[in-house]
Order: C-alpha cells, then sequence, then structure tokens
C-alpha cells in the first residue's frame, strides 16, 4: 500500500514522493529490526504524518 503513496505523488505535490520513501525506509527498518517495529509503525503513520501535514498547510495555505 505504501507504493500507492509513492505512485501519487505522480498526480498531486511532489513531496507525496517523499512521505512515500520515508514510508518505505521506515518498513524496512522496522523489518529489519522486529524490536523496534512498532515503534517505526508509530513514527511513520503518526509522526512523520503530522510533520508531514503542517509542512504542506504553511507551504501551499499560505
Amino acid at each position: 500500500m505504501v507504493w500507492l503513496l509513492y505512485n501519487a505523488g505522480k498526480f498531486t505535490y511532489d513531496e507525496v514522493k517523499i512521505l512515500g520513501l520515508i514510508q518505505i525506509g521506515l518498513g524496512l527498518l522496522g523489518s529489519f529490526f522486529v524490536e523496534y517495529g512498532l515503534l517505526c509503525w508509530a513514527s511513520g503513520f503518526g509522526l512523520v504524518h503530522i510533520i508531514y501535514g503542517i509542512y504542506i498547510h504553511y507551504k501551499y495555505e499560505k
């Protein structure tokens, strides 16, 4: 499903590709270090999306 996020960058903002790559990287990191998998998942779908949303808001809504 994260590949869809990366590929959506073709049709939306270019920053969506970067978000997709970060998600893919965190997924790979979580698969290699299983004991930190929940931390990678929580930071990817929580912290990264919040930072991305704030960045997009200030970049395009001002």
